[in-house]
Formats: C-alpha cells, structure tokens, sequence
C-alpha cells in the first residue's frame, strides 16, 4: 500500500485511536457484508471480470477513435468523482481525447463555453444521469444535443451521443429514443459519490486514457491491505473525536491544480456520507496557494475549529517533460522538481510563521493510475466508515430524493 497517512500532528499516541479498533472492525464488517446492495463497490476491484474489463475497453477504443473531444454531460457525484480522477491522474494514455465535463449548474455561460470548445474538435458526447430526471442534466443535453445535430446531422449526432441512465422510464430516456442515441442502463446498487467504481464511472475512466486495470489493481491493494486491520480506519475515527471536540469544519487542502477536481469530490463524498446530523462536520476544498494568505488571520485564530486534511503526491511525474519541451537550455533550466521544491518551502514555512502547520497529511508517492486507485478506495472507505461509527447511513440522501421528486423538468421547463 502506498498511501501514506500522517495524523501525528493531532495524534501524540496510537493507542489513544486504537481504543476505537472495534467499531472500525464493525463498520468494516457491515460494509464487507453486502448488507446494503449500494455498498458493491466494496468488492468490484476483486470481483470484476476480465470479460467485463475488455468489454468496457472495446466500448472505450471505439470512442477514443473517432473524436478528440469527449464531453460528459452529468451533476452527480459520479461525475464529480470521474471529473476528479482524471485531472489528478498523470499516466493517462497521449492518444486519449480531450476531456470537457458541463452540467454542474444550469448556465447559458458554461454552455456557451462548452459548444465554443466543441467547435474544434470531432466530438463525442455521453450523458450521466441516473434518475433520468436531473433538470440540470436535461438541460444540458438538450442544448448539446441541438448543436450536435446541427454540426452533423440528426443520425450521425445520435450515434455520437450515449445515455447512461437507470432502468425506470423517464424524460431522459424518452428523449434519447426520440433521437436515436444508444441508451444504457446503470445499476442502482452504486449511488452519487459513491460511483466511481462503477461500470459506468470505468467507462469514462477509460475514454479519458486512465488504464482502469492499474486503477483497479491500486483499488484491489488498498482493499485487501491488512493496514485495514491495525489502523486504517483511525483518520475516520480522528475526524469524530476532533469534530467532539468542538472542530466544525474540516478543509481538504491541496497545492496542486490537478487535485482541485479531486479536493472536491473528496469533501461532497464526506459530505454525502456522513454530515446529515446537527453539529457535523462542514467539509469543504481548499486551495491553499489561492486561499491561505486571504484566510490566514482566521486560521490562526480559530485553530480549535477546523480540521486542515491535506492532499497531495510527492512526484510531478510528467509536467517535466512538459517544461523541457518549453526551455530547451538545459543548463539553466527549472525543472518540475525544482519548482515543486520552491513551492513546498514556501508553504511550509508560510505555515509555520503564521502557526499553523494543518492537521492531517494524506499523500500518494506519484499520481498514476495505480496510487488514484488506492486513493479513491481509501476515501470511499474512511467516509463510510465515518458514517457508520457516527450512526448514519452512507447512502440515505432523504432530502435531496424528496426534492428532486417534487422538482423535475416537466413541473419547470412545463413540456
């Protein structure tokens, strides 16, 4: 396993945490269990077929073939989280297509911009939405749809255009037969920030150029890694003791752009999972370049109220061989190791002046399709298990179902 977990800024001793080793082993049972049909995705990293994983990298290469940009259309957790890993992922294939990800929000703007980019490029497009009822992601689609049909026509367009949604009939559905597009069905048993494990989450994974046979075997190590039964569990116990205490708020902190995406997702999935209760965590991203010098005052101030869990890779890996491709005197060249130095001086020491080092450090050595697969799987598992040593249920979202039922395309958009 090769994600490493430093809590010793907030943890004198190890066995103050594992005083708690019982009810990280009973959440781990229960999640293991199949108990809950919505916790598959426990097992997909040793249960996946090869059958499976060739069959979504043939569905993946046909994609790949004949587009450069690929855009995905989605509000969910599960775009999140797709939208999060490819970003941070640094070894994905060079002949993979440009990736555009639209539908967060209902905005002319993003639209505008999406369409603007769509011009120059061959274009294939993939729709995200279980429900089949996201007003965002109908919206989307449906202005997409009208450019796409416009550039190539209507068969062609419907060839270029998948819909992922779930089984039950709905607008969404109704509009892709309509049209034409190739309409497949996603389980019900993986849910919002929960997905990315997921054929469908795979399948865009894979179009993006991340070998999801590394991100399944980084996955499969983390998931039977025998940390799991010593100390793996004891960030999630250190996030309730220390929010207990008095601590309301916990920042996913990251310096590197390529984790924004990531930082997000992370905080939506804590949020998801286990902050349904008065009194629990607010968690939230953190760009620590950008924000820190704007917030320095109230961190330092308010110390005893925020949990500070940063996010990193300790490799660069390819931005390298971009800057050599940029700077070609070799002898007065910076390289990306150089920079990164500077960068991680320069905070550390900014920290440090203003008394505030962070919490919690969670790093992977490199940010490769193998160590984002143990990463996710470490975040999906620690959230979970958070959830249920805080007697929630990871999965139950009442609120936002209740909502989204009462609130759909017919009752805004009227047709």
């Amino acid at each position: 396993m090769n994600v490493k977990i430093d809590l010793s800024r907030v943890v004198p001793e190890k066995a103050i945490l594992s005083q708690y080793n019982d009810q990280i082993e009973s959440s781990l049972d229960t999640l293991w269990s199949n108990e809950d049909i919505r916790s598959e995705w426990v097992k997909v990293p040793m249960q996946i077929s090869k059958e499976q994983i060739d069959e979504i990298m043939m569905t993946a290469l046909a994609a790949q073939d004949s587009c450069g940009l690929f855009v995905v259309i989605g509000n969910g957790g599960d775009c999140q989280g797709i939208k999060g890993i490819v970003e941070a992922t640094k070894d994905k294939s060079k002949t993979a297509p440009e990736m555009e990800f639209v539908g967060e929000s209902i905005s002319s703007d993003e639209l505008g911009k999406t369409v603007e980019r769509m011009k120059h490029y061959e274009v294939n497009v993939c729709v995200i939405s279980k429900s089949g009822e996201t007003l965002e992601t109908i919206v989307a689609y449906k202005y997409i749809k009208q450019y796409m049909e416009n550039r190539y026509g209507k068969e062609i367009a419907a060839k270029r255009i998948m819909v992922l949604t779930g089984s039950s009939e709905s607008n969404l559905k109704k509009i892709a037969r309509e049209s034409g597009s190739g309409i497949f069905n996603l389980s019900e048993n993986f849910v919002g920030n929960f997905s990315i494990l997921s054929p469908a989450s795979l399948l865009i994974l894979a179009i993006a150029g991340i070998n999801i046979e590394r991100f399944l075997s980084g996955a499969e190590v983390m998931a039977t890694d025998p940390f799991w039964d010593i100390d793996g569990g004891h960030y999630a116990i250190m996030r309730k003791l220390l929010n207990e205490s008095g601590r309301s708020t916990e920042f996913i902190s990251f310096s590197k752009d390529s984790f924004r995406a990531l930082s997000i997702w992370i905080a939506n999935l804590f949020m998801e999972a286990g902050s349904k209760k008065q009194n629990s965590l607010l968690v939230m991203p953190y760009n620590k370049p950008r924000d820190f010098k704007s917030r320095s005052e109230f961190l330092r101030e308010n110390k005893d109220r925020i949990i500070i869990t940063e996010i990193d890779s300790e490799n660069t890996m390819d931005s390298s061989e971009m800057l050599d491709e940029i700077v070609d005197d070799a002898q007065n060249r910076w390289t990306a190791k150089d920079i990164d130095i500077i960068g991680d001086d320069f905070y550390k020491e900014l920290f440090k002046r203003t008394s505030w080092e962070g919490d919690i450090r969670i790093a992977i050595p490199k940010s490769d399709a193998f160590n984002m697969g143990q990463l996710a799987y470490y975040f999906l598992m620690t959230g979970s298990i958070y959830s249920y040593i805080t007697l929630e249920n990871p999965y139950d979202r009442d609120l936002i179902n209740e909502i989204k039922g009462s609130l759909t395309y017919d009752d805004i958009v009227g047709e």
